[in-house]
């Protein structure tokens, strides 16, 4: 996956978020995703943030994904670093990839900020099954809360290797 790509894929969003501060925010377990939010951070100009969370085998976050219940019994914390103060920006580019059945990192952030009146790219890495309906989900809570979808990037992680 190149710059040009990935230009080709943000389409009139490139010019839209040239109007705003922007900001990446991404949560990556293997790296993928975290490959796709620097080659955002570089073309949109953007500042960079991390969402991390428990430091867990990779199977046990195979688990809370497949069975996001747990995520919620235990109660997980997650923190944006650096810290991130999103009433800063206008546009987020948002990512995160999709194990199981999603990405409880992710759902937390949704819930825990407020996103009315920002212009936001979800931007998905994905390897399994049924990533679509599961990207529809997160698109319709971002825009539940009163955000514009400005563009969609959903990128098979083989293509980002």
């Amino acid at each position: 996956m190149t710059e040009a790509d990935i230009t080709g894929l943000l389409g009139k969003a490139v010019e839209d978020f040239a109007d705003g501060k922007t900001a990446i925010v991404y949560f990556s377990l293997t790296g993928s995703t975290e490959k796709l939010a620097k080659l955002l951070q570089k073309i949109l100009q953007a500042d960079c943030y991390r969402i991390t969370s428990l430091n867990l085998p990779k199977f046990l976050w195979l688990i809370f994904s497949l069975l996001p219940i747990l995520w919620k019994i235990f109660n997980c914390p997650i923190r944006v670093e650096p810290a991130l103060e999103l009433n800063k920006y206008e546009n987020i580019a948002l990512g995160f990839p999709k194990w199981g059945f999603g990405c409880p990192p992710l759902l937390s952030f949704l819930k825990k900020n407020e996103l009315a009146g920002k212009r936001v790219i979800p931007f998905m890495s994905y390897g399994g099954w049924d990533y679509e309906r599961f990207y529809s989900r997160v698109c319709e809570s971002i825009e539940k809360r009163g955000a514009a979808i400005a563009a969609k990037i959903l990128i098979k992680r083989t293509r980002l290797s």
